[in-house]
């Protein structure tokens, strides 16, 4: 096309991709003090209406150094970078978050290589249904840390500077799986969003004194979740031998007296080598209910459904139970022998 030549030639403004513009800001933030920064912590709540976090295009730094946490930001005015580190020794972790049900005014992105990966669109989180955030946003570690970048969306202040948006998501961080050169399993406990496989009589041992919940019982159903990439497993427990939060939701059983059904639960205390734990278990023992469960396993192990008693062995995480090892029932029983046997028994097994 033939420019006219009667009018002066505008000359058309570089084009620079905003991610490319956030990704310099990010290594000055690096560079400058961290006199904004919160303290090393599992949790983080910050505003964007806060003086050191209100400068136009800046990055505010955070710092947190626990297994999981959330962080909420109110407001978000320009940026967070937000450091996760698992402890203080730089080991290498696999991460996750999840959205909270009204996240809003800020998109979420995990720095690569000299770039930004999108993980969630402000916009996009804000559109859709409460349930549709529970998909995991998932990464690893590179030199024992993992940099998230949250960039306030600049539309949502501007159309109206006082609306309330609140950016909050929960991380769960896990040590990845190293195999030993003389050993064929991991030196860790298997985790099953990294690896599908059977957990060896060790690993077993060792979970059931440090899981969150173990429970006997039977699948009742399974649910394949293409959208959220997780099979849902319906667990129906003939007894829940230790909770440490609501796992297990007890219902009446519509064939047991009525008498009993008006029996309460009682708490009792749990001992202190069960670790990890809340030092109280629920006494489930009551034979008018019925306790049920939902467990979460990744999609990829493609889980069926079995028949006969299982032992479920699990933690929460992003609020969700995880099932980690489900031995048959049988072979529990033969292991807790050879344990006491051979002395191995980190916590008093029970089945």
């Amino acid at each position: 096309m033939k420019l006219n030549s009667d009018r002066p030639e505008k000359r058309s403004r570089p084009f620079r991709p905003r991610a490319l513009y956030w990704i310099t800001l990010v290594f000055i933030a690096t560079l400058r003090g961290s006199a904004s920064a919160s303290a090393d912590g599992c949790d983080w709540t910050g505003s964007g209406l806060e003086e050191n976090g209100s400068e136009e295009g800046g990055v505010r730094p955070v710092y947190l150094r626990c297994s999981q946490g959330s962080v909420t930001w109110l407001y978000p005015r320009g940026a967070l970078r937000v450091l996760l580190r698992y402890g203080t020794k730089g080991k290498e972790f696999q991460g996750c978050l999840k959205l909270a049900g009204d996240y809003s005014g800020a998109n979420i992105y995990v720095e690569r290589h000299r770039s930004l990966e999108l993980l969630s669109s402000g916009l996009t989180a804000q559109l859709q249904r409460p349930q549709d955030k529970m998909k995991r946003h998932c990464f690893e570690s590179r030199n024992g840390q993992v940099a998230l970048f949250l960039e306030a969306d600049p539309s949502g202040a501007l159309a109206d500077p006082l609306r309330r948006q609140t950016a909050t998501f929960h991380y769960d961080l896990q040590l990845q799986s190293i195999v030993d050169a003389d050993d064929t399993h991991p030196n860790a406990l298997p985790d099953p969003w990294q690896e599908c496989r059977p957990c060896s009589v060790k690993e077993t041992l060792e979970l059931f004194c440090s899981s969150d919940f173990v429970a006997r019982g039977s699948i009742s159903s399974i649910y394949n979740d293409i959208q959220l990439e997780r099979t849902l497993m319906t667990v129906r427990a003939s007894r829940v031998i230790r909770q440490a939060s609501s796992v297990f939701t007890s219902h009446a059983s519509a064939d047991a007296p009525a008498r009993w059904s008006r029996r309460k639960r009682k708490l009792i205390a749990a001992p202190s080598k069960w670790k990890g734990m809340d030092g109280v278990e629920e006494d489930l023992s009551d034979p008018a209910q019925d306790h049920v469960a939902t467990l979460h396993v990744p999609l990829s192990c493609k889980v069926k459904i079995g028949g006969g008693q299982f032992v479920f062995m699990g933690r929460k995480r992003l609020g969700d139970a995880v099932l980690f090892c489900a031995p048959r029932l049988e072979e529990w029983q033969q292991w807790i022998v050879q344990a006491n046997i051979d002395g191995t028994a980190q916590c008093r097994l029970e089945s």
